[in-house]
Formats: structure tokens, sequence, C-alpha cells
């Protein structure tokens, strides 16, 4: 899994920066914002392009160049069932992304 170094470092700071409440099952609603849905915010994506939006979908990725495949990418999928399946706090997200998720230069 890779994304290139800026993004990377963006979303790791967006999850940690406390400045985000944290949900499960859309990318943001009234209350809050899923671990996908900080990365999209932090890259610029409006919050009323998020709000109560199920999942990252190709619109998003084209209009905003964000670096995921495709909605069906690995590492989507994967942050996906941290955030939503087995409950991981953002900082423990963060710690995977910093651990797993090779810094490639753009």
């Amino acid at each position: 899994m890779k994304l290139p170094k800026k993004f990377k470092e963006n979303w790791i700071d967006g999850l940690t920066s406390g400045k985000y409440q944290q949900i499960t099952d859309c990318l943001c609603d009234e209350f809050g914002f899923c671990a996908i849905g900080v990365a999209c915010s932090v890259a610029g994506v409006p919050e009323e392009k998020l709000m109560k939006t199920p999942n990252i979908n190709k619109d998003l990725i084209v209009e905003y160049n964000l670096p995921f495949n495709d909605c069906t990418d690995e590492l989507v999928d994967t942050i996906i069932e941290l955030n939503d399946h087995e409950y991981l706090q953002f900082n423990q997200i963060a710690s995977f992304i910093k651990e797993h998720v090779e810094a490639i230069d753009e």
C-alpha cells in the first residue's frame, strides 16, 4: 500500500489532531467523520460533499484527485474495516498508516 508522502502526512496529522470526532458507517455526518472522511477533508474535499456519503466514490476520487485507485482500493477497505468493524481509535488508525503505508514522492 502506497500514498504520496504529503497526503500520508496530512492524513496522519488530521487523525491525531483532535479536530475530528470519530463516527462509523459514513464519511461525515453532523457528529463527525470516519477515518476515510478525515482523509478526504484534509485533502480539501468540502464537508457538504462528504455529508452522509456512505463511502468514498469514483466522483470524489476524480474531482479532488485523491490518491486511491478506486473505491475498492485495498487501503480504503482496510481502513474501513479498522474504523467501522474493529472500532480502532483515530490514533490507532494513524499508527497503522505510519507502519503499513509506504510514502512515495509525488
